[in-house]
């Protein structure tokens, strides 16, 4: 294995295991975008340093990746605070330290591929907590000709429904329903806004992230 490929092994692994242990520590999150905590911010700064540092592309793009997650934006409106660099500022200073190394570009085009999906407010993550007496249900635009991803994952040993109305008629390729984990995947060929909806049977609330891209 390469060491840009472990590299980015190692973080992805500690970022899904970070994603997992906040769930139960942060339910509520902003109406539109991602959670706004301190340290998160400063955690992604300080990757992006040390990728600074270590002469590292891989690790400063997944830093503006994770600034960008926190933030809800690639680009957020005036100056950020303490004349930090944007998410988007960020992915541009990796290209560059990237230089023509092959795999540094393709793992960074990857990067730079998620930010043009679908949904028109940009990629929106909630920890939500829902019971049978209080599901969730929320109406989502979608832009034309972008790929257009739902995702919802439960607690372990937990079982919910996710369901979008008119999933036939978008095209929608939806995993069968799991104890765990559903997803839904469609591209649209024209702008729209779909209603989407998650229950479960179960009386007391049960914690599940949810995605929308």
């Amino acid at each position: 294995m390469t060491r840009n490929a472990a590299l980015l092994t190692i973080l992805c692994l500690s970022l899904t295991s970070c994603a997992h242990s906040d769930m139960k520590a942060a339910p509520q999150i902003a109406e539109d975008g991602f959670s706004r905590t301190t340290e998160g911010l400063a955690a992604a700064n300080e990757f992006y340093k040390r990728g600074q540092a270590a002469g590292e592309p891989l690790m400063m793009g997944l830093a503006a990746e994770m600034r960008a997650a926190i933030l809800g934006t690639w680009r957020p409106a005036g100056d950020e605070p303490g004349g930090v660099l944007s998410p988007e500022e960020m992915l541009e200073a990796a290209r560059i330290k990237a230089g023509t190394d092959p795999l540094a570009l393709s793992y960074l085009d990857r990067i730079m591929a998620r930010r043009t999906r679908g949904r028109t407010n940009g990629p929106v993550v909630r920890h939500l907590s829902i019971s049978a007496t209080q599901s969730f249900v929320e109406e989502v635009a979608f832009q034309a000709d972008l790929p257009a991803v739902v995702y919802a994952e439960a607690e372990l040993g937990k079982t919910f429904i996710l369901t979008i109305d008119e999933a036939d008629m978008l095209g929608a390729e939806c995993s069968p329903p799991t104890k765990i984990r559903q997803i839904c995947r469609w591209q649209a060929d024209e702008p729209q806004t779909v209603s989407i909806h998650v229950r479960t049977d179960s009386p007391d609330p049960i914690e599940i992230l949810f995605i929308t891209n």
